[in-house]
C-alpha cells in the first residue's frame, strides 16, 4: 500500500511539474472591441491560447487576428510574450517592428527590425528591405547603406528593393543616378497607383528639369503601395468583423463587383444600419445595378442626416443617370442644382466639378463643361478619365489651343486616343508651334485617330509651310 502511494505522489507531482508555465493570452481590455461579429472571434482565440499556453501556433493566430483589425497595443504584447518563448526567432521581431511602424513609432519599429535581421535566415529578404526604407525615412542614410546592400545580394529583383535603391538615391539628391533606375526597373509600369511616377518626379526635378517634372507630376501619386511578405497571408487570413466586411465591399466595388457589395453591406446593415458609409455605398450598389431611383431616395435620406459634398456628387451622379435613362431635361437641371449645393461646401471637389462638367455638356454647354473639367482635373492631374470626357467637349467647344496641356497629357499616357493626338496637333498648329504639330501627326497611327482633327491639323502645317517657301 504504501509503495502504490509513493507511485501515486511521484506521477502526481511529475504531471504538476509537466504542467504548462506559458502565460495567458492578451485579452483587449473591456469595451474596446465593440463589433459583434469580431468580439466572440477574438475572445474564442484567446480561448484556445488558454487551453493550450504552449502552442505558439494559437497564439500567433491571436497576434494576427489583432493585427489586422488594428489592435495594435494586444497585438504587441502578444508578439512580446511569442518571442519570450521563441527567444531566437526573427519572426516576433519582425511583427513587433510592423506593428510599432503602423502605430507611428518608426524609432521603435527599427530597433524591433534590427533584431529581426541579425536572425534572419540567408535568403530571407523581408526585414531587410523593411529596415532600410525605414531608415531612409528617418534621414539615417549611413546606416541604411549596409543595410540596402544586404537586402540587393539576397533578392537584388525584388520590387520593395529597388524602390530602396531609388529612394536611397534621392534622399542624396543624386537625381541622375535615381532616374537611370527608375527607367531600368520600370517602376513607372510596375509599381501601382502611380507612385513610379512620383519617383520619377522627383528624381527630374532635383536635376532642374522642372517644367518636365511637373508634366511627369501630372500623373503621379504620392501614396505608397504597401508590399506583402512571407506572412501577407497569414495577416489576410486572420479573423475579421464589420470592418473586415466594409474592406471587402470597397474591394468589390473596386472591382466592379456591385451586386456581391449589395449583399456584402447588407450584412453590415443588418448591424450598423445607420452607418452613413455603408448606407452610401449601399446606394451605389443599388445605382450600379440599374436600380436608380431606390438609390436616389437613400442617398436623399442621407442628405438630410448631413449635407455632405461627396453625397451630393453621388445625387448628382444618379440624377444624370436618369436623366440619361428618361431623357427629362428636368431631372438634367436636377443633377446641375445637386452639383451646386455640392460645390457650395466644397468648391474645388473633384467629383462634383467631374459631374457638373458631364452634365453641362449633355446640355449643350461645351464650353462650360471644359471649364468645369479643366477644373476638375487640376485638383488630381492623374485622373485620364477627366481627360477623355473633356476631349469631347473641348472639340465640340472648339478649344484645342486653349485646351492644348490637357491633350498633352493625355496624349502622353494613350497615344491611340482617338481625340488627344489629333486635337494636341491642332492646337500646336494654331498656336504657331508648326514643328512640334508636324512631329506629332507623323506618329499617329491607326484606324481610330479622329480624321477631321487629323486633317485640320495637316492643312494648318502644310499651309504653313507654303506659306513659308
Amino acid at each position: 500500500m504504501l509503495v502504490i502511494i509513493i507511485a501515486m505522489v511521484a506521477v502526481l507531482t511529475f504531471l504538476l511539474t509537466q504542467r504548462s508555465t506559458g502565460e495567458p493570452a492578451i485579452r483587449p481590455a473591456d469595451g474596446v472591441v465593440t463589433d459583434p461579429l469580431l468580439a466572440p472571434q477574438l475572445s474564442s482565440l484567446a480561448d484556445a491560447v488558454d487551453a493550450d499556453p504552449d502552442d505558439v501556433d494559437r497564439r500567433s493566430s491571436l497576434g494576427y487576428g489583432y493585427e489586422s483589425n488594428e489592435l495594435y497595443e494586444p497585438a504587441l504584447a502578444t508578439w512580446r510574450q511569442l518571442l519570450a518563448m521563441e527567444p531566437e526567432s526573427w519572426v516576433w521581431p519582425y511583427r513587433m517592428g510592423m506593428t510599432f511602424e503602423r502605430m507611428g513609432d518608426l524609432d521603435a519599429a527599427i530597433d524591433s527590425m534590427s533584431a529581426s535581421v541579425k536572425r534572419s535566415p540567408p535568403k530571407t529578404v523581408d526585414p531587410w528591405w523593411r529596415l532600410a526604407t525605414w531608415l531612409i525615412d528617418a534621414g539615417r542614410l549611413e546606416e541604411a547603406e549596409p543595410v540596402l546592400i544586404e537586402a540587393v545580394e539576397r533578392d537584388g529583383e525584388a520590387l520593395p528593393v529597388r524602390v530602396a535603391q531609388v529612394k536611397l538615391a534621392l534622399a542624396r539628391t543624386k537625381g541622375a543616378e535615381a532616374e537611370d533606375m527608375i527607367l531600368r526597373f520600370r517602376l513607372t509600369s510596375s509599381l501601382p497607383g502611380g507612385y513610379g511616377w512620383n519617383l520619377l518626379a522627383q528624381a527630374i526635378r532635383q536635376q532642374g528639369r522642372l517644367e518636365e517634372a511637373g508634366k511627369v507630376a501630372s500623373r503621379a501619386s504620392d501614396v505608397r503601395p504597401r508590399f506583402s511578405d512571407v506572412f501577407s497571408q497569414q495577416a489576410s487570413g486572420a479573423v475579421g468583423g464589420l470592418r473586415s466586411l466594409k474592406l471587402a465591399a470597397v474591394a468589390q466595388a473596386e472591382a466592379g463587383k456591385w451586386r456581391d457589395v449589395i449583399q456584402t453591406i447588407s450584412r453590415v446593415l443588418r448591424h450598423e444600419p445607420d452607418d452613413p458609409s455603408s448606407r452610401r455605398l449601399h446606394a451605389i450598389a443599388r445605382f450600379r445595378t440599374g436600380d436608380a431611383a431606390s438609390a436616389e431616395k437613400e442617398i436623399m435620406s442621407l442628405i438630410e442626416d448631413s449635407p455632405e459634398a461627396s453625397l451630393w456628387s453621388t445625387l448628382g451622379s444618379i440624377r444624370l443617370q436618369l436623366f440619361r435613362d428618361q431623357g427629362d431635361v428636368s431631372l438634367a437641371e436636377a443633377a446641375l442644382d445637386a452639383v451646386k449645393q455640392g460645390l457650395a461646401l466644397a468648391p474645388d471637389d473633384r467629383l462634383l466639378l467631374t459631374v457638373q462638367g458631364r452634365v453641362q455638356g449633355m446640355l449643350g454647354n461645351p464650353a462650360g463643361a471644359y471649364e468645369s473639367l479643366r477644373l476638375a482635373w487640376d485638383q488630381d492631374r492623374s485622373r485620364t478619365e477627366i481627360l477623355k470626357v473633356a476631349m469631347v467637349a473641348i472639340n465640340e467647344a472648339d478649344l484645342w489651343a486653349e485646351a492644348i496641356e490637357m491633350s498633352a497629357a493625355l496624349h502622353a499616357v494613350e497615344p491611340g486616343d482617338p481625340m488627344a493626338g489629333a486635337g494636341y496637333a491642332l492646337g500646336l498648329a494654331r498656336l504657331g508651334r508648326i514643328e512640334e504639330a508636324r512631329s506629332i501627326l507623323k506618329g499617329l497611327n491607326g484606324r481610330r485617330i479622329h480624321a477631321g482633327l487629323r486633317q485640320q491639323a495637316q492643312a494648318l502645317v502644310e499651309q504653313e509651310s507654303t506659306d513659308a517657301n
